[in-house]
């Protein structure tokens, strides 16, 4: 394809990802279409050609690395009435969701956990994390589940979008792939009862990747990107 092609094709899928992102907190399965538009942009192989490998253009994007600092309880809400109690053994035991807030709350009769992106979160900050290159960003490991299953953005984009009904719905998913949607992966307990999540930790992972990719592709200066 020539240049001006692709760069048309970066564009629609920059801005399929920009929406998508916006109309996230309205319906968390917009991470089904970003996972798609990440997998064309960025996911190459030698059967597949991601855009920006095309354009020659890889080596130039510069990814802000953001990820919750492991062992440490950050990127947590607690409010609604709830007191919350945390030992340093919970939280080295708890499953790692590097790339996810978690936002706990009660109603009086009931406690709610919700996994967010953690652009959504209050203590979120991009100047706060450095910038890396596009294989350090992919392949990094940013969640951990303790049972030796560790997974890179890549597989999360992958997961969503050949698994999960990106672009494709595996009717045998593994073990490994399901647990990306275990909304008690946390295990976190109240009065006794394992807290479910009213979201799935794998979209709003999706969702701070697509964060992550629209700053890089803005701060190259490259996409029809709103600067708001």
């Amino acid at each position: 394809k020539s240049l001006s092609e692709l760069e048309q094709q970066r564009d629609d899928h920059l801005e399929f990802l920009e929406r998508s992102l916006s109309g996230y907190a309205e319906s968390e399965n917009e991470a089904k279409r970003m996972s798609v538009s990440l997998r064309v942009l960025f996911h190459q192989t030698k059967q597949s050609h991601s855009i920006v490998d095309q354009m020659g253009t890889t080596a130039s994007l510069e990814f802000p690395q953001c990820q919750a600092p492991r062992g440490a309880f950050a990127y947590w809400s607690i409010g609604g009435g709830v007191h919350a109690e945390v030992s340093n053994r919970a939280i080295d035991e708890m499953a790692y969701q590097g790339l996810v807030a978690k936002q706990v709350s009660s109603d009086q009769s009931t406690i709610s956990l919700e996994f967010t992106p953690l652009f959504a979160n209050p203590q979120f900050d991009v100047t706060h994390h450095p910038k890396v290159d596009f294989d350090t960003w992919w392949g990094a490991d940013v969640c951990d589940h303790g049972d030796g299953d560790t997974f890179s953005r890549k597989d999360l984009v992958l997961a969503t979008a050949n698994k999960f009904g990106g672009a494709h719905v595996d009717p045998n998913p593994s073990a490994k792939a399901l647990s990306l949607k275990n909304r008690s992966i946390l295990n976190l307990q109240a009065n006794g009862k394992i807290v479910e999540s009213d979201t799935i930790p794998l979209y709003a992972a999706v969702a701070q990747i697509t964060f992550e990719a629209l700053q890089a592709f803005r701060n190259l200066g490259q996409g029809p990107l709103d600067e708001a």
